[in-house]
C-alpha cells in the first residue's frame, strides 16, 4: 500500500517537473514585435485597395495574433502610401502613435467622415446593371458605418437628430453651423446662438456708423424764392409748326418716301431665301458682293429694241422696265424686291427672252414701272457667270487693243431658245457689231 502511493507521488512529481520546462523554454523563446510581424504578414497599400478595407483588414489581424493596442499605429505606420501615408506625418509624434487618431486623419483624407456618409446615404440610387444584393449590402455597410451602432442607441438617436436639423436649416445658417462640424443637438444649438448674437451686434454696428456719418441737417429759410418756368424743350413741337410736305413734288398730302412720282430704287437683293428662290436652284452660291468693281454694261436685244443692260452683281433677280416689255403675258407669282432702304415691293413677272454677247436666253424678270435702266441683269440669269467673266476678262485688258474673238452661242436647258446653227451665229454677231458702244 505504502509503495503504491509512492509511485503515484513519484509520477506527480515528473509530470510538474515536465510542465514547468515547457513554460521555462516558452519564456526564453524570442518575442516578435508587431511592427516587424504586420509587415512579414499584411502587404502594403496600394492604389487599387479599398482603404476602409485595408483597415478592417489590419484590425483584425493585431487582434489575433495579440497585438498590444498601444503598438498598432507603429505596426500600420509602414503599411501606409500616398494619401494615407501623408496623413500620418502631418500628424505630431503624440497623435500618430494613436490608431484612433490616426485612423480617423486618414479616413477624413479619403471623404469618409460621417458627414460624408451621410451624403452619401441620402443621395443612394438603385443601379439596375449591377447585383441587387450587392447594393443592398453595400447600403447596410454604408449606414452601420455612419450610424456606429456599436456605440448605442442614444448615439444613433443623436446622428440621426443632428442630420435632419442640418438639412432643414437655411441656407445662411445651414453653412455656418455645417462649418462648425457638429457632433451632437446641443453643439448645433450653440452654433446657431453664436450666429445669432453676432448678426445682432453687426446690426447694432452698422446702425451707429450710419447715425454717425449723417451730416448736420441745414436750416430752412422762411420764404422760398419764386421758381421760375421752364423753358421750352427744343425737341417738342409747337401749335404754330407748319405742315410737312414732300421735297420732291411740294405736296402736302405725302411725304417723299411715299411720293407716287418718285423713281424706282435699284435693288440690292431678293427678300426671298436663296436655297428657295425658284430660279437660283441648282446654281453657285459664290458671293459676287465681295468684288468691289462698277456696274458692268451689257448690249443686249429685247424684244427687238437694243438697249444697254446692267449686269448687278448684288441683285438677285433680273428687273426690266415696264415699257420695255410689249408682248410678253404676265406670270401669275410676284417677285419680292428689297431696296437699301429696307422698302419690299412686289412686281408682276414675265417670261423675257433676251439676246446677250453670250447667247440667247429667257429669265423670270420682274416688270418695275420707272426703272432707272432699260434692263437690270441679276444673278438669276442663266448667261449670268458667262457676262460676268466676260465684263471681267475685259476690264484685265487695259485700254490697247482689244482682241477679236468669235461669239459663243451657249446652248441652255428648259429656256434657252439658242442652237449652235450658221444662222444663230450670224445673228449674235451682226447684233454684237451693230449695237453703238460695242467695240468687238
Amino acid at each position: 500500500m505504502d509503495n503504491a502511493l509512492l509511485q503515484q507521488l513519484i509520477t506527480a512529481q515528473q509530470t510538474t517537473i515536465e510542465l514547468l520546462q515547457q513554460q521555462l523554454s516558452r519564456r526564453e523563446e524570442p518575442r516578435v514585435k508587431p511592427r516587424a510581424a504586420a509587415h512579414a504578414i499584411l502587404p502594403r497599400l496600394s492604389k487599387e485597395d479599398d482603404i476602409e478595407a485595408f483597415l478592417m483588414t489590419f484590425e483584425r489581424t493585431a487582434t489575433l495574433e495579440e497585438w498590444p493596442p498601444t503598438e498598432w499605429a507603429s505596426a500600420l505606420a509602414p503599411l501606409l502610401t500616398g494619401v494615407a501615408q501623408e496623413a500620418y506625418f502631418d500628424l505630431d509624434s503624440r497623435e500618430a502613435a494613436d490608431y484612433g487618431r490616426l485612423k480617423t486623419e486618414i479616413l477624413s483624407r479619403y471623404q469618409l467622415t460621417a458627414r460624408d456618409r451621410a451624403v452619401k446615404f441620402h443621395q443612394w440610387t438603385y443601379t439596375a446593371d449591377q447585383p441587387v444584393r450587392a447594393q443592398i449590402l453595400a447600403l447596410i455597410r454604408l449606414t452601420k458605418q455612419w450610424l456606429e451602432p456599436g456605440k448605442g442607441v442614444g448615439h444613433v438617436i443623436e446622428t440621426l437628430v443632428v442630420d435632419k436639423i442640418l438639412r432643414e436649416l437655411p441656407s445662411d445658417l445651414k453653412r455656418v453651423v455645417g462649418q462648425a462640424n457638429p457632433l451632437s443637438a446641443d453643439d448645433i444649438a450653440q452654433a446657431v446662438e453664436t450666429y445669432r448674437s453676432t448678426g445682432e451686434l453687426l446690426k447694432s454696428d452698422k446702425e451707429e456708423r450710419k447715425e454717425s456719418s449723417n451730416p448736420v441737417p441745414r436750416l430752412t429759410p422762411a420764404c422760398l424764392p419764386p421758381k421760375r418756368p421752364n423753358p421750352p424743350r427744343r425737341w417738342e413741337k409747337s401749335a404754330t409748326t407748319q405742315q410737312g410736305r414732300c421735297y420732291k413734288c411740294q405736296s402736302p398730302n405725302h411725304y417723299a418716301p411715299q411720293c407716287p412720282s418718285k423713281d424706282e430704287p435699284m435693288v440690292t437683293e431678293s427678300s426671298l431665301p436663296i436655297p428657295t428662290h425658284p430660279v437660283l436652284r441648282g446654281q453657285d452660291q459664290h458671293c459676287w458682293l465681295a468684288e468691289i468693281a462698277p456696274a458692268s454694261k451689257i448690249p443686249v436685244r429685247v424684244e427687238g429694241q437694243d438697249v444697254v443692260a446692267i449686269l448687278d452683281s448684288g441683285s438677285m433677280v433680273t428687273l426690266v422696265e415696264e415699257r420695255m416689255v410689249t408682248s410678253a403675258a404676265l406670270l401669275p407669282d410676284k417677285v419680292a424686291v428689297s431696296c437699301i432702304h429696307g422698302d419690299t415691293h412686289y412686281y408682276p413677272t414675265v417670261n423675257l427672252p433676251i439676246l446677250t454677247p453670250k447667247g440667247r436666253c429667257t429669265v423670270r424678270a420682274g416688270k418695275v414701272p420707272q426703272l432707272k435702266v432699260p434692263l437690270l441683269i441679276g444673278r438669276d440669269c442663266p448667261l449670268y457667270k458667262e457676262l460676268r467673266q466676260m465684263t471681267l476678262c475685259t476690264g484685265r485688258r487695259g485700254t490697247g487693243k482689244k482682241r477679236k474673238s468669235k461669239p459663243e452661242v451657249v446652248v441652255l436647258q428648259g429656256d434657252v431658245a439658242a442652237s449652235s446653227s450658221s444662222a444663230a451665229e450670224e445673228e449674235i454677231a451682226t447684233f454684237t457689231t451693230d449695237i453703238p458702244g460695242n467695240h468687238r
